[in-house]
């Protein structure tokens, strides 16, 4: 039987864009492109920048839709309960295999052999034998004991390791509450400003939304939502917790780092079902046109996994680094 490989263009994109916002297309310009390149939600990862930076990006959004008559909508990203590491002497420091080295949560500098911990409560999180992945594990240590707020590690794989990168500890629970304190701030900011939609990061239970809903009610104009659902406690509670919120977001960046890679995409396909299945919107995020960084054109497995997570009824793609750090964010959406 010969193969039909011929499609008929829908005359409208039934599928929507998200498009995040960084040093790569915050300018009037480049918004503008990304508007008429057919973006309908622009995201705000509020891990980077400040509230001034923020601030103008949103105004820069708006003014771009009054100018072209379109509505594309805002979606400040919080960072909810994620780990990071501290800050280095020069930057970064480089992590060589089989090397030892100290994790700690007391307030200091890192240097070559020391790794500060943003959260204060690591080392009560995680035991003697447990993992460390950093910066969505490319680098990996094993904790071989804990000496009071001290984590003695060894390095398994290395690399290098710079300021404010993400710290996983794969199966174990974190104590972290669901907001801090710069959660409170940057929502009740981008909630002031009217932002669209509000994104949890680490949603793990259905109680983490309600919480943030009490933030949101604060404001006359309330935002929607979303979950982003990314390591096992939250899939475990998966139901309750699309229930509760208005959407969710499949974010693969830490799911892929929390879970076996080969997990992943069963989780996606997952949770896109049990999202439909609530009549609730769904994202599927990160690394969608990875290669698109530093290429003009994607992968052939990039786009079948986006073909794949557009047929099984997802109702957003997001880009990340695409357009937000790369050399080719039109291109990209």
């Amino acid at each position: 039987m010969p193969i039909n490989i011929e499609f008929t263009r829908l005359r409208y994109r039934r599928t929507k864009i998200v498009a995040t916002v960084g040093p790569a297309c915050s300018d009037p310009e480049t918004i503008s492109k990304l508007i008429t390149a057919g973006v309908n939600v622009f995201r705000l990862n509020m891990s980077h920048g400040d509230h001034a930076s923020h601030t103008q990006v949103f105004k820069i959004i708006r003014e771009a839709n009054q100018q072209l008559g379109t509505h594309v909508a805002i979606l400040a990203d919080l960072c909810g309960p994620k780990i990071r590491c501290g800050l280095f002497e020069n930057g970064g420091i480089e992590l060589v295999d089989g090397d030892p080295v100290t994790v700690t949560t007391r307030k200091v500098v890192g240097k070559p052999g020391l790794i500060p911990s943003a959260y204060d409560q690591l080392h009560l999180d995680a035991a003697p034998g447990a993992r460390l992945l950093f910066d969505d594990g490319k680098m990996e240590l094993r904790i071989e004991s804990i000496d009071d707020q001290d984590l003695k590690c060894w390095v398994i794989h290395g690399g290098e390791l710079k300021n404010r990168k993400g710290i996983n500890i794969p199966h174990s629970k974190v104590s972290a509450p669901p907001l801090t304190e710069k959660d409170y701030a940057d929502a009740r900011m981008m909630l002031a400003l009217g932002v669209d939609f509000l994104a949890l990061s680490f949603t793990r239970k259905a109680a983490d939304i309600q919480l943030l809903k009490t933030v949101v009610e604060e404001f006359e104009d309330p935002a929607a939502i979303i979950a982003k659902l990314e390591n096992h406690e939250g899939l475990k509670n998966a139901d309750e917790i699309i229930t509760a919120a208005d959407g969710i977001m499949v974010a693969r960046g830490d799911m892929g780092v929390e879970l076996m890679p080969e997990e992943v995409p069963v989780a996606q396909t997952q949770l896109v079902m049990a999202a439909r299945k609530q009549r609730k919107p769904v994202i599927v995020a990160t690394q969608m046109l990875e290669s698109m960084i530093d290429n003009t054109q994607p992968t052939r497995a990039e786009v079948s996994d986006i073909s794949h997570a557009v047929q099984s009824g997802t109702d957003a793609i997001m880009l990340s680094g695409e357009t937000a750090a790369g050399k080719y964010p039109v291109e990209a959406v």
